[in-house]
């Protein structure tokens, strides 16, 4: 949920389509009252006593599952765009919230290359912290990249800190194979 300027909140759903390979053990409810849809990958823009404003419908690219919509998301530094991927998928993907426009991709590479994004957070002067599994890239909102940190092993469950100053890592540790993405930015 993104809190935006206007006092209106954003919803994000996760989940799209009905796609839920075998080779994945992790399986998800399906929507109320449906027999085997997981969700519609969504924008959702309600005021503040929950009235439903403008639905957005931007594209996902749906992850290893195929099933990943808007897993993880920032609003741009403009608070009009919102910056978000689908988990375990190759987009980097940006929607204009004012225009109802998708953006062309801040960043993207071909499926089957193993260039997985995994989560993101903001930083100040409109940057970004992406987790791409083997490493931790800090880039510009316009996907200039301008550091990357190699991480031990390769996943969304290692757990690291790492500098952002001179990217030396203070710990490090897998917890599981299966862990939904993060990143906890600290000062």
């Amino acid at each position: 949920m993104h809190f935006l300027a206007d006092g209106a909140l954003l919803f994000t759903e996760s989940l799209v389509g009905e796609n839920q390979p075998v080779p994945l053990t992790t399986r998800f409810p399906v929507l109320p009252g449906e027999t085997s849809k997981l969700g519609d990958g969504g924008l959702y823009r309600y005021d503040h006593s929950g009235k439903l404003l403008a639905e957005y419908q931007p594209q996902v690219h749906g992850g290893m599952s195929g099933s990943m919509a808007v897993t993880h998301s920032v609003l741009a530094g403009d608070g009009n765009r919102l910056i978000y991927v689908s988990e375990t998928g190759p987009r980097l993907m940006h929607y204009d919230l004012e225009s109802a426009q998708q953006l062309p991709d801040i960043r993207s590479y071909p499926d089957g290359q193993m260039q997985m994004f995994f989560d993101l957070a903001a930083l100040a002067g409109k940057r970004l912290l992406l987790s791409r599994g083997n490493r931790l890239e800090v880039i510009t909102e316009d996907g200039q990249e301008l550091q990357t940190f190699p991480l031990q092993g390769f996943g969304w469950s290692v757990v690291a800190k790492v500098s952002l100053t001179d990217g030396s890592v203070a710990a490090t540790t897998m917890v599981a194979e299966k862990c939904m993405a993060g990143i906890a930015v600290y000062k």
